[in-house]
Order: structure tokens, then sequence, then C-alpha cells
């Protein structure tokens, strides 16, 4: 019977293993499974960061053409702004030769009273160049104006486009810095996607080999059951054996050989 109780008992610490590499073969499976989606997660990732490094690249390209748009449109004014300068100069002087011109024209206006009548004429050409010279003079003043207006404006162009052209600046520096970032995340997520994929790949590996064990466990269950099963037969034979035996010997025991007695 010892024989028989060890082969049940065998039989259930196989039939626990086998139990138990089940399960253990089912969450290594679901190991896999998680490791699958995990990778395919990472290699989104790595697409993702690889497309928005592009979009960087190509907002600091644009970046770069604005900024030097910028800074050609504001030497053109800048030159527009020293034109308009030389412009001032010129009205300067224009103002200043009707000035003279006016004075010439007064003392050739009173030269021309000292003459009397012989001078009547020269007075009235210069009355005429007089009001000339004056309305010289006051059409330079407005030319001035419009002048001044138009290099205030260019001041305050030139000033607004500079400050533009720093924020375009600054705003590629920051594009570049992120294009940086988004890079190192790239990289980051392709180590992750490798790791992962060779996480999966030994899970795999792990799974088959925890199927293949499970259904050598099943074999050995199932083997195991039978030699119990013939165990148990064999030692309820031996018990009968036995049995029979005794038995034998108590019958047998009540049988008494005839003794032979001695001839007189």
């Amino acid at each position: 019977m010892q024989l028989s109780a060890a082969s049940e008992h065998q039989a259930l610490q196989i039939s626990a293993a086998s139990t138990a590499i089940n399960d253990m073969a089912a969450s290594i499976d679901q190991v896999s499974t998680n490791a699958s989606e995990s990778s395919a997660v990472a290699e989104r990732s790595v697409t993702i960061a690889n497309k928005g490094n592009e979009v960087v690249q190509n907002t600091i390209h644009g970046m770069d053409n604005i900024r030097e748009q910028i800074q050609d449109t504001s030497k053109r004014i800048k030159r527009l702004g020293e034109s308009s300068q030389e412009i001032g100069d010129i009205v300067s002087l224009i103002d200043d030769i009707a000035d003279q011109t006016n004075i010439l024209a007064l003392n050739a206006a009173i030269q021309a009273s000292m003459a009397g009548d012989a001078g009547r004429g020269f007075a009235v050409v210069a009355d005429e160049v007089q009001r000339l010279a004056e309305r010289s003079s006051s059409a330079t003043k407005q030319i001035e104006t419009l002048v001044r207006a138009i290099q205030n404006d260019t001041n305050e162009a030139v000033i607004s486009m500079e400050q533009t052209t720093s924020e375009v600046v600054r705003g590629a520096r920051l594009a570049q810095d992120a294009g940086v970032a988004l890079g190192e995340i790239e990289g980051v997520s392709r180590v992750l996607a490798e790791l992962i994929e060779s996480i999966t790949d030994a899970a795999h590996q792990q799974a088959e080999s925890a199927g293949q064990i499970s259904q050598i466990m099943t074999v050995i269950q199932q083997t195991t059951s039978q030699t119990t099963s013939g165990t148990s037969a064999t030692a309820e034979s031996i018990g009968n054996l036995a049995k029979m035996a005794s038995e034998m010997r108590r019958s047998v025991s009540g049988f008494a050989l005839p003794s032979s007695k001695k001839a007189g």
C-alpha cells in the first residue's frame, strides 16, 4: 500500500506542477502580447517624432526665408530713408536759394524805385521774381514737412522690422531647440522600440518553451496516472494473494500427519 500511496502523491505533485506551468505559459503569452502592443506603440512614437522633426525643420526653413525677406525689405526702407534725407538736403538748398532770390528781388525793387520811371519795368520783373521766390520757399517748406514725415515713418518701419526680425530669429531658435528635443525623443523611442522588440522575441521564445514543457508535463501526468492505476491494481492483487496465503496456512495447520508405530 505504501507504493500506491507514493504513486498517488507523485501524481498529485505532477498535476500541480503541470497546472503551474500552464498558468506560467498563459502569463508569458500575455506578456508577449503586451510587449507586441508596446512595440507597436513605440514604433508609432518614432514615426510621429520623425514627422514632427520634419515639420520643425520646414518651419525653421520658412522662418529663415521670412527673416531674409524682412532684412531685405529693411535694407530697402533704410535706403529710402537715406534718399529722403538727400531729398531733404536738396530741399534745404532750394529753400536757401529761394531766400537769397527773395533778398535779391527786394534789393532790385529798391534800386528800381530809386531809378524812377526808368526802373519801372525792372521793378515789375523784380516783383515777379520775389513772388516766385516766396512761392518756391513755401513749396520747399511743404516738401520739407513731407520729407520729415516720410523719414519718421521710415525710421519707425525700420525699427518695427528689426524687432520683427529679432522675433523671427528667436522663433527660429526655439524651433531649432524643439527640433533637437524631437530628435532626442526619436532616438530614445527608437532604442525603446528595439528593446521592446527584443523583449517580445524573448517572450515568444519563453512562451513556446513553456508550451512544450506543458505538453511534456501533460504526457508525464497521463503516464503517472496510468502507473498509479497499475500500482493500485498490483497492490490489490498482492493483498489478495497475501490473504489467500494466510487462509492456506490456517487450513494446512488443521491437518496432522499420522505417526508411525514401531513393531513389537
